[in-house]
């Protein structure tokens, strides 16, 4: 995975898969939940975490602020670093299977 583009289409790629899965596996408490999507994709939460991991910064505040916020600054989607849900992308297992999976077999995303 060289370029973000190519990321972000392997985690978009994984995500098709991935979240139907998922979504059959959760128990359910009988609580309405709501299901409102988010303003950003799961598919870019992750690409931007995982890039901050192949980046030089040492902490995620200064890579979200200098470095995405000025590649990425003009998207209309993307979200103050206040409210970067950081551990809702690692919460869902979803990053973590895509690592796992990646290191099984750098070539698929099953």
């Amino acid at each position: 995975m060289t370029t973000i583009d190519e990321l972000y289409c392997n985690i978009a790629d994984f995500n098709q898969f991935f979240y139907p899965e998922w979504e059959k596996t959760l128990l359910e408490s009988g609580d309405k939940k709501r299901r409102r999507q988010g303003v950003m994709s799961p598919g870019e939460l992750m690409t931007i975490l995982i890039n901050f991991h192949q980046s030089h910064y040492k902490d995620f505040k200064s890579y979200y602020l200098c470095h995405v916020h000025q590649h990425l600054g003009k998207s209309p989607n993307l979200l103050s670093y206040t409210r970067f849900p950081v551990s809702d992308v690692i919460g869902t297992g979803a990053i973590m299977r895509l690592l796992y999976s990646l290191q099984k077999n750098p070539n698929c995303l099953c």
